[in-house]
């Protein structure tokens, strides 16, 4: 199946931009920038982790003390499998593994 119009939109910016040989410059997708602008003026909706890959790939966990997910169980280094019933593929972004990972801002 052929990627959404949105997604072929992306795609022609990231190519765009990679041709300026620049790694300062890249795109961030509007929900990612959304969340990181939350981020910086210090509203924050997550599970109280940070997210690392690893030489083989894969997602580990690192939570924050006394977070919800050190409170749940998470440990150092415990990999990230499945979010929601989503399954957390070794091909996906940084950012986007940080987006599924994001919620709800609390008060």
């Amino acid at each position: 199946p052929l990627p959404d119009a949105t997604q072929l939109e992306y795609g022609a910016i990231r190519g765009m931009l990679a041709t300026l040989n620049d790694r300062l410059t890249y795109f961030i997708e509007p929900p990612v920038a959304a969340s990181e602008s939350n981020v910086l003026a210090g509203q924050y909706g997550g599970i109280g982790v940070q997210v690392r890959r690893d030489e083989a790939g894969r997602f580990r966990l690192y939570p924050f003390r006394d977070g919800p997910a050190a409170r749940a169980g998470v440990r150092d280094g415990d990999i990230l499998l499945k979010v929601n019933d989503q399954e957390v593929a070794l091909d996906l972004r940084q950012d986007a593994v940080d987006q599924l990972l994001r919620g709800e801002v609390k008060e």
